[in-house]
């Protein structure tokens, strides 16, 4: 690239992002080949970095949401029992992919899926880059009268992210999500749930929002809801629409509608990882009086802060950002999600639970008269005095 490019780049990065520090080289290098050859890259990445182990952890936690969610259906009033019913067959036939593809394993398969990348010979590093554009584009457009494949990830390892598939049912969780600080085996478990298990449901809930309800268990777009139901989930979603319009960033606000179908996700998400805790405490008697003692063994050292606390907690510091007023201002118009700021407000003013744990004055913004809810908490046991 020419220096005067080079520069124009780095004056719209301080703008928006108060990026002054140039990246090194290396690091550059490193991000166009990850970006070029993720499933390669990602295959060093498992090998070097993730831990199998944790595969494993989340593996139980990610059926712990499922159950939870089956278990909150019955309790939802506005939907007829056979919507109820049909939305537990799609819920209990979600497939889910942690880590990475199994295919990555074996290198023959890698050079397979690389073999039509031809990059140029001449080290220029535009063509190279539009030799991968073009190579990413034909696999793309190769899919277009074939079935969906279920081992086919449109993310890599590497990438700290998520997602749910609605034309197959299925959400995927890259390695790059599962470890520290999303999820770590040796810090207390209210705090996991909080974070990677809110994340888990957050996508599970995608099933179920206002676009991934439109497709059924086996991944069809389908019109499996009665009316009845399909207008009363439309009410509950209003409140959401109106409650994020209130949201501003400077003087620009948040736009409910463009936001709703994330917005349900965190508020669901977090609904149904809070009721997953809870039956995990349950599970292992950790709300009887014989283990208090335990339990505390499971709280912060120096934090007079109880385990409840420790879960919201955890996850409002999923959502912890840094950022420039003018890169929250222009995500505004481009990002689905709302600001980090109210993904975490909003969500937690939505959930009585959190009032109660940190004892929010009634009527104040964290514990309002007015609530919205979609997908419910459940009421499985009471905390002990």
């Amino acid at each position: 690239m020419s220096e005067n490019f080079i520069q124009i780049q780095k004056s719209l990065k301080i703008y928006l992002k108060g990026i002054t520090e140039e990246k090194q080289l290396w690091e550059i290098c490193m991000k166009r080949t990850d970006e070029a050859f993720g499933f390669a890259t990602g295959a060093l990445f498992i090998s070097k970095i993730f831990h199998e182990k944790n595969k494993e952890k989340i593996e139980y936690i990610v059926e712990e949401i499922r159950s939870a969610f089956i278990e909150t259906l019955p309790n939802i009033k506005w939907m007829d029992n056979e919507t109820r019913q049909q939305a537990q067959i799609k819920a209990k036939m979600i497939i889910n992919r942690l880590g990475y593809p199994k295919w990555i394993e074996d290198n023959r398969n890698i050079d397979r899926f690389y073999q039509d990348l031809i990059l140029s010979k001449t080290n220029n590093s535009i063509i190279n880059h539009i030799l991968v554009q073009r190579f990413q584009k034909e696999q793309n457009l190769k899919k277009l009268d074939q079935r969906p494949n279920m081992e086919e990830w449109t993310m890599t390892p590497v990438d700290v992210n998520a997602y749910y598939t609605p034309s197959k049912n299925m959400i995927v969780f890259p390695a790059g999500i599962l470890q520290t600080p999303f999820f770590d085996p040796n810090i207390p478990i209210s705090l996991n749930f909080g974070s990677i298990a809110s994340i888990i449901g957050h996508e599970l809930i995608h099933a179920f929002d206002a676009s991934g309800r439109h497709f059924d268990g086996y991944g069809n777009l389908n019109n499996w809801w009665k009316k009845g139901s399909a207008h009363r989930f439309d009410e509950h979603a209003q409140c959401f629409i109106e409650q994020y319009d209130k949201y501003r960033i400077g003087n620009e606000h948040i736009n409910g509608l463009f936001t709703l179908d994330e917005n349900i996700a965190d508020n669901g998400g977090l609904r149904i990882a809070y009721t997953a805790y809870k039956r995990y405490l349950k599970r292992h008697h950790l709300l009887s009086m014989k283990y208090i003692k335990h339990q505390q063994q499971q709280l912060l050292p120096g934090l007079n802060l109880t385990d409840e606390q420790l879960f919201f907690i955890g996850f409002a510091q999923t959502w912890c950002t840094k950022t420039t007023f003018e890169n929250a201002n222009a995500a505004l118009s481009t990002d689905t999600h709302a600001h980090p700021k109210y993904r975490v407000i909003g969500s937690l003013s939505n959930m009585p639970e959190f009032s109660k744990a940190f004892k929010c004055l009634k009527g104040s913004s964290m514990n309002p008269e007015k609530r919205c809810e979609i997908w419910l908490t459940s009421k499985i046991v009471k905390q002990p005095c």
